[in-house]
């Protein structure tokens, strides 16, 4: 049976008004290659599932890192200046690594079970440390493009991650109230600080790796003080030594004693003091710039505290000051003992305290928003640049001088580039060419093909819940939350009628064209349904004509009308009512016509069909009713979503219906057969607006992520059968590994595991392995038999037969060698899924890879590749391997070939680096020699343009030029009274 319907496809495309996420961060993004004198102006921030960089001075996106399979949210940012990587950590546990350049994206790591909550580079950007919403802390070798290793020791979810300067270490902080130092080399944490009553949402490490500055849910701003053994072993020493004695003197238990000189065998931490911080909210994160002068720390409110970091010179000068200022004051009192009071006050105050290092700087105080994430940059210039994301959808940015701190200036920021509060209405104009939405704050007109704001109106604007274009496409009509109507002129961008809508200031639910575009039906919670008229009036004094609004007809319901709809044929008038019916009403004489009832909650959305036939409603019960509208019988009744519908809509001219709802999906629907045919995700929160163009081509919808979603409409054919089948794998993948985690036989030790999780690409690059060592197996066989009757018709002399044809896969890969082809196979899978690759094969297949795998060292194949595949097989098979006795020959010859590999690999790179020195050396001590060079070269060539009579034009033209340049030197000295001096 052949298709009897085609269906096209909507797919996704641009994502547009919003600035920043509140889960992601923002940060100060590393200059381009292209831009390296804008460090200051770009900024990068999460936007739903992509990362954007923005021109903080222009307002302009410069950049949009997204990988088009991700439909998961940003939650955490990093990025490193040297390699140029930005890292994006999503809420499905996945980690995008993209080029700052380009935009690339570079590899994907899968390792977390839930929200990526933290990340961090270390200083030379080789490799990255996350952490997660599920306890754990995982490392990735960022140019292997693989994990090293996960470490778990945390109760809590992991809130920040950073690595030491100097030493291999990895401080971690959690909300389980702790502090943790991870020794990166054994994977294991050796120390854990308790000094937090409450959840540690930040910290800070600097001065060298000497200095720990950590925060949480209370006020203060904890000092703490790093010894390290390495660094100074005698002042370790005696620190850990007076540490063991005051210990011993509190209390008697020797455990303890025994228990705190493991713990501190690498370093030793002690507390120093406090800094007491403004706000009494929690803190939400703390951030030192690259030079280390300025400390900031925002709190869930609407200021970011700032705090100088004196060096040695400035701690010292307000010391000797303090000293100073002592010294006079001592002078004033008249005691006997002065001298003797005098040294004690001197010696007292010569201290240095924290005060001394740390100084508080005026905070910055926000438009009034709160913050959700911050970020400090000091220039060369002396000039300290902070930018704050806001919670409502903005990017506000200040400076300071470091040298004379003085009240922060808000010097720039994103504002226009979308709402401030969620968008609760969208409308397209006739001609599909513009876009409005409205707000709480504003009403924003925006052009469909660049999607980018062209008008926004503040002036006048109150809540916004509905709106439409008005015909002629030059004004905007909305209905607001006080019961007003206003009109607002797009070119003017300004308010130019409000009248009130309702008496008793109830709200507006909802408005739509009459027929003909000759007035206005407007639904109000007062139980009334309006009929408006346009007009258009002469405004004296500008001598212009504007669009006014006159009450023609007034219907009154029995309850709170929440939508109306009026049939494209001008027949009738639909009203949604509190109640949860709908009512049709004759629309030229308003008289009743039946009653739509069936809904179990109110019906929030409605829309009539271009041919007048049908009417979808859409309820906050979850379900989609299609009815008829000549007798008003229900045709099909569909559970839609998973939660309330907000939004209905027909294409034009069609029986397809699109609804949305606040499970965060739309839905494409057939209202003649009630097929799904689409489900379009990629919203973050709830959907609460929906508008399909007139010409049928593309939707909007807008949500409480504060994003506006553009979806097209191609010309690809879409199968319904082929889609359901699609959501069924996309269900069972999502399922499958939800809360797996992978176990190595054999390795007790619960601190540290694999840094990878199975996925499906795992189980697939599994399957692909099984079957190409079937296929290399069955090859093998083949080549076998095809020498031996090679060999047999040379013994004959007969002609040698063909050559078998090989398998269609080893065709695939370019290749009719069975070992290349293997190789092939593995070198395909994914660095950072391999090992969850190896440790799914079966034993039997095992022991067929090793043997491949020698196969591959002996030929000199991909040594890296190969080793580390061996490496890994041996460590979780190791004792099922070693009581194979068939394998150990196998092992044996691993062995020799991997060292001599290996060998080989290390003394070619050894010369290649040592080449690469000599040239380098070369370059260095001939740099003069090569100027030499190049001038004698030049001089030749210009002997060569005096000889030759071939290039008299050239010579001609550098004449030429040299008058010229003589010509204007003469005139410059002219001008400057200064004499003139000719050489011939």
């Amino acid at each position: 049976m052949g298709i009897t319907k085609q269906y096209l496809r909507w797919q996704p495309g641009p994502v547009f008004g919003c600035i920043g996420s509140q889960s992601s961060g923002i940060l100060y993004l590393p200059a381009l290659t292209s831009r390296h004198d804008a460090r200051e102006r770009l900024v990068v921030t999460g936007v739903c599932e992509s990362a954007v960089v923005w021109d903080t001075k222009t307002g302009e996106q410069v950049l949009t890192l997204t990988d088009p399979q991700c439909k998961s949210q940003v939650t955490a940012l990093a990025a490193n200046g040297q390699t140029g990587l930005v890292a994006s950590g999503h809420s499905d546990g996945t980690i995008r690594l993209f080029d700052a350049n380009s935009g690339d994206l570079k590899v994907t790591f899968s390792g977390h079970r839930s929200h990526v909550t933290a990340l961090a580079f270390d200083g030379n950007g080789m490799r990255l440390a996350s952490g997660g919403k599920d306890t754990e802390i995982v490392v990735w070798d960022v140019t292997a493009e693989s994990g090293l290793y996960r470490m778990k020791g945390h109760k809590g979810v992991v809130t920040k991650v950073q690595f030491m300067a100097t030493h291999e270490l990895l401080v971690s902080s959690s909300t389980d109230t702790y502090v943790k130092f991870w020794d990166l080399q054994t994977q294991h944490c050796f120390k854990t600080l308790v000094g937090h009553r409450s959840q540690v949402w930040s910290f800070a490490v600097m001065s060298d790796d000497r200095r720990l500055i950590s925060g949480g849910s209370d006020s203060e701003l904890k000092v703490w003080n790093i010894v390290h053994k390495v660094d100074d072993p005698d002042d370790f020493t005696s620190r850990l030594a007076a540490l063991k004695l005051k210990t011993t003197g509190d209390t008697n238990d020797d455990d303890n004693e025994e228990e705190l000189a493991e713990e501190t065998d690498v370093l030793i931490v002690e507390r120093v003091g406090a800094v007491m911080r403004n706000s009494t909210q929690r803190l939400i994160d703390i951030c030192v710039d690259e030079t280390e002068r300025l400390l900031i720390c925002a709190a869930k409110d609407s200021s970011v505290e700032c705090f100088k970091l004196k060096t040695a010179d400035e701690i010292k000068k307000s010391i000797t000051k303090r000293l100073k200022r002592a010294a006079k004051r001592h002078l004033k009192t008249g005691t006997d003992d002065k001298e003797q009071d005098l040294e004690d006050n001197s010696a007292h105050l010569s201290v240095q305290t924290l005060t001394d290092e740390i100084e508080r700087l005026e905070a910055i105080k926000t438009s009034g928003s709160k913050v959700r994430s911050c970020d400090v940059l000091v220039l060369k210039n002396d000039i300290i640049k902070v930018c704050a994301l806001l919670a409502d959808n903005s990017v506000e940015m200040y400076s300071f001088k470091a040298s004379a701190p003085t009240a922060p200036d808000l010097y720039g920021g994103l504002r226009l580039q979308g709402h401030r509060t969620d968008v609760r209405a969208v409308s397209i104009s006739s001609d599909s060419h513009s876009i409005v939405t409205v707000s709480s704050d504003a009403v924003k007109v925006w052009n469909k093909s660049s999607a980018k704001c062209v008008t926004t109106i503040t002036e006048g604007v109150e809540y916004s819940l509905c709106c439409v274009f008005a015909p002629g496409d030059r004004y905007v009509l909305v209905g607001t939350k006080t019961g007003k109507l206003q009109v607002f002129d797009i070119n003017s961008a300004q308010l130019v009628h409000s009248i009130d809508a309702s008496e008793d200031l109830l709200p507006v639910w909802s408005m739509c064209l009459a027929p003909g575009g000759q007035g206005l039906v407007t639904g109000c919670e007062d139980k009334l349904v309006k009929f408006w008229s346009f007009e258009l009036l002469l405004d004296t004094v500008s001598n212009t004509r504007s669009l006014r609004l006159e009450c023609r007809r007034t219907l009154k319901m029995d309850e709170g009308v929440l939508c109306v709809r009026v049939s494209p044929n001008g027949k009738f008038v639909a009203a949604s009512l509190l109640d949860s019916t709908v009512r049709l009403f004759f629309y030229d004489t308003l008289k009743y016509f039946l009653s739509l009832y069936g809904h179990k909650f109110p019906v929030l959305s409605m829309d009539i069909s271009s041919d007048s036939q049908l009417i979808a409603t859409g309820a906050a019960d979850k379900n989609v009713k299609i009815w008829g509208m000549d007798f008003g019988d229900c045709h099909k009744s569909v559970f839609a979503h998973d939660d309330s519908v907000t939004a209905v809509q027909f294409v034009p001219k069609t029986h397809y219906l699109f609804t949305a709802a606040k499970d965060k999906q739309m839905k494409e629907w057939d209202a003649d057969n009630y097929e799904k045919i689409q489900v379009l995700s990629g919203h973050q929160s709830e959907v609460w607006a929906l508008a399909v163009a007139p010409n049928g081509k593309f939707a909007v919808t807008t949500s409480h992520d504060k994003t506006l979603r553009l979806w097209q409409k191609t010309s690809e054919p879409l199968v319904l059968d082929e889609e359901r089948e699609e959501e069924r794998e996309k269900e069972f993948d999502e399922g499958l590994f939800a809360n797996e985690e992978t176990v190595i036989a054999g390795e007790s030790n619960t601190e540290t595991a694999l840094p990878s999780k199975k996925t499906v690409e795992t189980l697939k690059g599994a399957e692909r392995v099984i079957e190409a060592l079937d296929v290399y197996r069955k090859e093998l066989v083949v080549l076998r038999e095809y020498d031996e009757k090679c060999k047999a018709c040379a013994a004959r002399g007969e002609p040698e037969p063909s050559r078998p044809i090989p398998n269609p896969q080893l065709m695939y890969y370019k290749t009719e060698c069975p070992h290349r082809f293997t190789l092939e196979v593995v070198k395909r899978i994914k660095w950072n899924e391999l090992e969850e690759t190896l440790l799914t094969l079966p034993f039997n297949y095992v022991i067929q890879l090793l043997e491949v795998l020698a196969r591959h060292l002996e030929r000199g194949w991909e040594v890296e590749l190969t080793c580390r595949c061996v490496c890994f097989i041996l460590r979780v098979n190791f004792g099922q391997i070693v009581s194979t006795p068939k394998l150990w020959p196998t092992l044996d010859q691993l062995r020799r070939l991997m060292n001599e590999s290996v060998a080989d690999l290390k003394d070619m790179v050894g010369v290649n680096t040592a080449s690469l020195r000599y040239y380098h050396q070369i370059l260095d001590s001939n740099e003069e020699d090569m100027v030499g060079v190049n001038t004698a070269s030049l001089r030749y060539y210009h002997q060569i343009l005096d000889s030759n009579e071939e290039v008299s034009l050239f010579k001609e033209a550098f004449n030429k030029q040299a008058d010229r340049k003589r010509r204007r030197t003469a005139k410059n000295s002219r001008t400057s009274g200064a004499p003139i001096l000719t050489w011939n």
